[in-house]
């Protein structure tokens, strides 16, 4: 990841109105743009399984069993489950490794659970590869765990719920709830979902509640395209501490590091979010004035450490920002308590509410 130090430069309470300086553009002057839609159009329709190539299960909790599981991911193709018609739990005692394309799908009834102790899926793939592709669709998934070694200088050790160590990751219409990656660590991230290499991670529809990692408490990526519509971030956590160089903190639901690839938010919520040194909803380092692109989001209530963190909502450097009707409020920092812009980043930004945001310096947001 790139440096998330202390603040330096310009700040701007209140509204995104008006022109200023370092990067920072205003919207163009006419008419007012109409009202947001309440969603965004889904880049993704989830996949028919009505033929599925294996089902889990012969219609009771016992026979949706951990070995059963395995086995039906191991042969690819669509996977469904039959372990009858009430809720059920699957508690993995060891990571399931996904090697080729594969959709499971849990019918909203289908928890998977590492138990505490482990990870629940892993696509195990190369950097410079971008299959296979991974299809979650309508599950749950519930304690991952992968370390709490102090310090860890390992980007293997994020994902507590799915690791995409290469490959492609399609997430649509899941819950991720009490995963923990490593808590500290420079670079390790994604308490939830931690995707690194050339493929692309989508993500719509889905919750992310309380999960925790050093960098990125939900998610956490390097190097790829990700794109994350109508979703929910609540109460995440980056735990580390110092920041980067350091032992991590950034980005409490999400942290993204990469060149040449392009980030996209639609139709998102984060709330309540909390990292230590940088970003208390998102924090993104790019590169080479790399796109990011927040459209109809809403961001209120994260926070960073009062005394030494910047970003309450958004920490965002050396990237081209466009910006249209999103919210950002009532988050706090000790530098920026809404919106950190720095390093030269390009940003426009058009029709957004940027108000009740606390911090010693820059309440609304801070130009470094």
């Amino acid at each position: 990841m790139g440096s998330s130090g202390s603040g330096g430069g310009s700040s701007s309470g209140g509204s995104s109105g008006g022109s200023s300086s370092g990067g920072f553009e205003a919207g163009d002057d006419g008419a007012a743009p109409p009202p947001p839609l309440a969603t965004c159009t889904l880049p993704a329709a989830p996949v028919d399984t009505a033929k599925p190539t294996t089902v889990v299960g012969t219609g009771t909790p016992a026979s949706c069993t951990e070995a059963a599981l395995d086995a039906a991911v191991a042969a690819g193709g669509i996977v469904t489950f039959d372990c009858g018609p009430s809720p059920t739990t699957l508690t993995v005692t060891s990571e399931v490794p996904i090697t080729v394309n594969t959709t499971i799908d849990g019918g909203k009834l289908i928890t998977l659970s590492g138990g505490k102790t482990t990870r629940i899926m892993r696509i195990k793939s190369a950097w410079n590869v971008a299959t296979p592709l991974l299809t979650v669709q309508n599950l749950t998934f519930t304690d991952g765990y992968t370390t709490d070694v102090p310090n860890t200088t390992s980007t293997a050790e994020g994902g507590a719920a799915i690791f995409e160590d290469g490959g492609s990751l399609t997430v649509i219409d899941c819950t991720f709830t009490g995963n923990q990656c490593a808590t500290s660590g420079e670079d390790v991230s994604g308490g939830a979902i931690n995707g690194q290499g050339i493929g692309a991670l989508l993500v719509e529809g889905s919750t992310f509640t309380g999960n925790v990692g050093s960098n990125g408490g939900a998610i956490g990526t390097q190097d790829e395209n990700v794109t994350v519509v109508n979703s929910t971030f609540v109460g995440n956590r980056a735990t580390g501490t110092g920041g980067n160089p350091g032992n991590g903190g950034d980005g409490g639901a999400m942290s993204y590091d990469g060149a040449m690839v392009s980030w996209t938010l639609c139709g998102d919520t984060f709330s309540d979010n909390a990292g230590v040194a940088s970003g208390g909803a998102i924090f993104r380092v790019a590169y080479n004035d790399e796109a990011v692109s927040i459209h109809r989001c809403t961001f209120d209530g994260n926070s960073v450490d009062p005394t030494a963190g910047n970003a309450g909502g958004l920490y965002l450097e050396y990237a081209t920002i466009t910006m249209t009707s999103t919210t950002i409020s009532h988050n706090s920092a000790n530098f920026g308590g809404g919106l950190w812009i720095g390093h030269n980043a390009i940003a426009k930004l058009t029709n957004d509410t940027i108000a009740s945001n606390t911090a010693n310096m820059g309440g609304g947001v801070w130009f470094a």
